[in-house]
């Protein structure tokens, strides 16, 4: 059965009867537009699967406020790992080869850059380095053959604003960072 919202957008979203046009034809172009939205709201279609890992997100882990300061693509995995100032005291383990963590910062990992989902995060964090922001994440786990690991996901990002206390640099590198006094 058709859903009657999606028959709405779909009329809203086709252009006018054409001038000659035979209503049957019109209402194919209405039929077409109809399965186009309908797959989109799939939940194997991109949109989908970006709006349910969203909404684990949210359902499961509660929203972190932080300062986004650093953004890298991880060569292994093609991954954007995003650091995230949110004053912690805690020292992570990094891997081997890592690009180093300021202190009071966290690290989490978008999907992989060959997802077009993870593409399109990556260009969005790099638009909010020294900017605030409310994280939502979702831990992903999975077996890497001598047990189960656990990895943390970015799955969206509310941008609060600039952050006043973000001083940027760019390093050797080219990559822009950010440092963010604590106390101010």
């Amino acid at each position: 059965m058709m859903d009657p919202e999606i028959l709405r957008l779909a009329i809203e979203q086709t252009p006018a009867r054409k001038t000659g046009e035979r209503q049957e034809d019109y209402e194919a172009r209405i039929g077409f537009k109809a399965v186009q939205l309908m797959r989109l709201a799939s939940p194997a279609s991109i949109p989908g699967r970006v709006v349910e890992a969203y909404q684990r997100a949210v359902d499961s882990e509660k929203p972190f406020p932080a300062t986004v300061t650093q953004v890298v693509q991880e060569p292994n995995t093609k991954r954007f790992l995003v650091d995230l100032f949110t004053g912690t005291d805690r020292v992570p383990d990094l891997p081997d080869g890592a690009p180093a963590l300021a202190p009071g910062c966290e690290r989490i990992r978008t999907e992989p850059a060959y997802h077009p989902e993870g593409r399109l995060m990556g260009k969005y964090v790099r638009s909010l380095i020294g900017h605030k922001v409310l994280a939502f994440k979702e831990v992903e786990s999975f077996d890497r053959g001598n047990g189960v690991s656990k990895v943390r996901v970015l799955r969206w990002l509310d941008d609060l604003g600039p952050d006043s206390r973000a001083q940027f640099t760019t390093g050797p590198d080219g990559v822009e960072t950010v440092t963010v006094a604590a106390n101010q």
